[in-house]
């Protein structure tokens, strides 16, 4: 993918994208608009550089910041695909908090296979979603996803 330096264009093609994997468009960010919250995608005041920006309740968190759209494209689509994953691997099917504490395992070896298995059903669900979009995507998750699984371990492990 090569993009012009025009925003539009990289909206448009983050739609484009978002629409072969079926992607509602909430998980997607909006396009200039940060006061809406949530990730905003914008051109820095030169035209050089893609930002993409997390905002909540007033605050910005830059997250990526490059003249490379391609790396900022990416970038979005790793965190989307991320915050999409759990629905798509549950079943679409949220716990109410209050039903959380009556979900924990009671003892550690079962929680920490719970952790275990949950990364590993959500991280697979996000590989694939990226594979669709671009291989490299998902190779990189795929390394990504495995060190994070064995951070996971190691804090069980201690």
């Amino acid at each position: 993918m090569t993009f012009s330096p025009s925003l539009s264009q990289f909206c448009d093609e983050m739609r484009r994208l978002a629409a072969i994997i079926g992607m509602p468009e909430n998980y997607l960010a909006s396009c200039g608009e940060p006061a809406r919250g949530g990730y905003d995608v914008a051109l820095s005041a030169d035209g050089a550089r893609y930002a993409l920006t997390y905002s909540e309740k007033g605050d910005v968190d830059m997250i990526i910041e490059s003249p490379d759209a391609d790396a900022v494209m990416e970038q979005l689509f790793v965190l989307a695909t991320k915050n999409w994953a759990p629905a798509l691997a549950d079943g679409d099917d949220p716990i109410v908090s209050e039903d959380v504490l009556g979900l924990l395992p009671s003892s550690t070896d079962e929680l920490r296979a719970l952790a275990i298995g949950h990364h590993a059903k959500t991280g697979g669900v996000q590989e694939e979603l990226l594979g669709r979009l671009n291989p490299a995507w998902r190779e990189r998750q795929a390394s990504t996803n495995a060190h994070r699984a064995q951070s996971i371990r190691d804090v069980f492990d201690r």
